[in-house]
């Protein structure tokens, strides 16, 4: 697999764009272009340039130019992203304590385990890169956890009818010697919040920035942090209308069934 590959490639076309100062910003941009990656897949429709262009009007200049350019490269890196999770989806991987022995092959212990509820590819990226801009270690792991119906008793069930992501993070933490565990739930949460359908709202108030101060806390306590969720999102399109969703075969951009492993240390 080459998970680690193509984040280490993410983070360096990233590193050099002009006025990428917040992480917000970074959330967005990566937002548009696994929508351009998408859509470059699928086909584009006659909405998608609209939408794009209306994302990326939030964006500072001259950086909302580039990222809607069509021959920017950041496009291309995603879309071969994408098709390498693809390519290494592997049943097992759906498996908890298939992916707990191959993570313990990786790790021998971390300081905390951080479990995010509802946490997509967009953001665990967004996270890497504002915290390498900060000076942090990060790293991917090169796996992920496939939760084929995108729901998170697909996980939690495998500890049995009372288990929940508290139980699956101290397995986690009981197996990594971990000294702190922790289970993240806004996102989620927003998600199946009403007032989040509308898909500006979502990206106005998806708490990325509270969970990185939650991340470096953690840091800053223990010496490294195991970040992971159960199952990411889908961003859909019905009508003129964008919303996210999980659970759910449907999506111009499909993340749902894909939670992965980061580690940020000092």
């Amino acid at each position: 697999m080459t998970i680690r590959r193509y984040t280490q490639e993410v983070w360096s076309f990233f590193k050099t764009l002009p006025n990428l100062e917040t992480l917000r910003d970074i959330h967005l941009a990566l937002t548009i272009l696994f929508i351009r990656a998408s859509y470059q897949r699928g086909g584009a429709d006659p909405f998608s340039d609209q939408l794009i262009r209306k994302l990326a009007n939030r964006l500072p200049r001259p950086l909302s130019k580039i990222i809607i350019d069509p021959f920017f490269h950041g496009v291309h890196i995603i879309n071969q992203l994408l098709i390498s999770l693809e390519k290494s989806c592997n049943p097992e991987f759906g498996n908890l304590d298939y992916i707990i022995a191959k993570i313990k092959r990786y790790l021998k212990k971390v300081g905390a385990i951080l479990i995010v509820d509802c946490l997509s590819l967009i953001e665990f990226l967004s996270l890497m890169i504002f915290a390498k801009k900060e000076g942090y270690n990060v790293d991917f792991l090169d796996l992920y956890f496939l939760n084929f119906p995108g729901f998170t008793r697909f996980l939690t069930r495998q500890l049995g009818d009372r288990g929940t992501l508290g139980l699956v993070a101290k397995l986690f933490a009981e197996k990594l010697n971990a000294s702190r565990v922790k289970v993240y739930s806004y996102i989620d949460k927003l998600v199946h919040d009403p007032e989040a359908f509308n898909f500006d709202k979502f990206l106005e108030r998806i708490p990325i920035e509270l969970l990185y101060k939650e991340i470096i806390l953690q840091v800053s306590k223990f010496g490294s942090v195991l970040i992971m969720s159960d199952h990411g999102y889908n961003i859909i399109k019905r009508g003129d209308i964008l919303y996210v969703d999980h659970g759910t075969s449907q999506g111009i951009v499909k993340l749902n069934n894909m939670a992965f492993f980061m580690i940020i240390r000092r």
